[in-house]
């Protein structure tokens, strides 16, 4: 159906009678194609610069509220988008269920007298759902999935710079051990960055393009080796399952067939070599703490887990409020599990909330075709199983990540339609 073709419940509601705050109200007159490419094209911008600021730009502080910035512009283009009928979102019902959460993590980040205000959280939440559900509503407005592969990249990019030049290293024991940080401060959120945004690279691999493909997967190698963090290998087993399923076609055509007889000979190879290697693979960063996984940086966390459970024994339905571990917990930091921060901080009511769309997600790939349905599955089922170790209820890239996901089951054209050849050549009119 056309963009601007007028439904039959409004052509027969006389245009006097539609006020502009009727579900039914259209403007009188369509915008013209020029003025609907020309707002694609600003909204497909504003996308990448949120992602390459909340996410690229993290080390540097005043560069990364640049981030909050682009989140409200890009919430103002949709409204003036919706308004001025430049946008359609006909399928955005999953847009409540991570307003129901921010609300309710809202409220009861409310202090008791005498206590301070979360402030770190209450500028972190806002924001990182503002810009997540502003990117997927993005895609159902016609933005390419391209552009968000393409900011994918220019944060890998930037990040191995920065690595490079020695910008945003972590202490010096960390540096010695092999561990690096990039532009995040953090070598675990740098392997989540690469890591993942692999895994949204591969997640439509042909509108993504070869290129970006590549690169992809030279980002998922490189986060593995120079980070050092073990949360990325769970990752990388998920990445090499998602390949398998995206390039299944490819392995039926006779180019495979020379690929195959090309890659024989590197295959027996690399068999003689198995057990050097394997025997190699010990001395990778990331390999190495996970065979000794007992060191400090575990007991830590498992000691920050029970006392986690424990205080959220005391208050199991509401939690003692949001962002309350690092305050009463002794430990002065947040909990590194997202399932232990959200119990003792929002209860079983707020976790619930939060995992509400994953089971959204999880319900409406049973209705995609086979193959992305079960690469969109596999992709929520690898979110929940890294926020083990990671709080991800205020991380940016996490929750942009769930956003891109229920808008893409929501609307499948997203993953299905063909790629467009260039962002300056996408037009709203042609893909409705």
């Amino acid at each position: 159906m056309n963009l601007h073709q007028s439904s039959p419940a409004s052509a027969a509601i006389p245009l006097a009678r539609q006020g502009p705050w009727s579900p039914t109200f259209r403007p009188a007159r369509a915008p013209g194609r020029g003025i609907t490419d020309s707002y694609l094209r600003l909204l497909t911008w504003t996308s990448i610069a949120y992602i390459v600021a909340s996410q690229g730009l993290v080390y540097f502080s005043g560069w990364s509220r640049l981030g909050v910035l682009c989140a409200i512009f890009l919430a103002f283009l949709l409204a003036a988008g919706w308004i001025c009928r430049l946008a359609d979102f006909p399928h955005a019902g999953w847009v409540w269920l991570p307003l129901a959460f921010v609300v309710y993590a809202l409220v009861r980040a409310i202090p008791e007298h005498g206590h301070p205000w979360p402030t770190d959280v209450l500028l972190k939440l806002p924001s990182a759902f503002l810009g997540g559900v502003g990117i997927g509503l993005a895609l159902q407005a016609g933005v390419p999935f391209r552009a968000l592969a393409l900011a994918q990249t220019l944060i890998f990019l930037g990040n191995v710079v920065a690595v490079s030049a020695g910008i945003g290293s972590e202490a010096p024991a960390e540096v010695d051990a092999g561990r690096q940080s990039g532009l995040t401060g953090n070598a675990n959120e740098l392997a989540m960055q690469l890591t993942l945004g692999a895994c949204l690279v591969w997640l439509a691999p042909k509108k993504s393009g070869r290129s970006l493909l590549l690169l992809a997967f030279a980002a998922l190698i490189y986060g593995i080796l120079t980070t050092g963090s073990r949360k990325s290998l769970i990752v990388a087993v998920c990445f090499l399952v998602l390949a398998a399923i995206q390039t299944r076609g490819f392995w039926r055509t006779r180019l495979s067939r020379v690929v195959l007889a090309l890659a024989a000979p590197l295959v027996l190879f690399a068999l003689l070599l198995a057990i050097p290697l394997l025997q190699e693979s010990r001395h990778i960063v990331a390999v190495k703490r996970t065979l000794d996984y007992r060191d400090s940086s575990f007991n830590l966390r498992v000691a920050m887990a029970r006392q986690a459970f424990r205080l959220w024994h005391d208050a199991p339905l509401v939690g003692w409020g949001t962002d309350s571990f690092r305050q009463i917990s002794g430990f002065e930091k947040y909990a590194h599990s997202n399932y232990a921060e959200l119990l003792c901080d929002l209860g079983v009511l707020g976790c619930c909330l939060f995992y509400a769309l994953h089971v959204y997600i999880l319900f409406k790939c049973l209705r995609l075709p086979r193959p992305w349905g079960v690469a969109c599955a596999l992709f929520v089922l690898m979110l929940a199983a890294v926020d083990t170790g990671l709080v991800s209820y205020t991380r940016k890239q996490t929750i942009m990540l769930l956003m891109i996901l229920a808008a893409a089951v929501s609307t499948p054209n997203i993953l299905l339609a063909p790629p467009r050849q260039a962002l300056r050549r996408f037009s709203t009119a042609r893909k409705f």
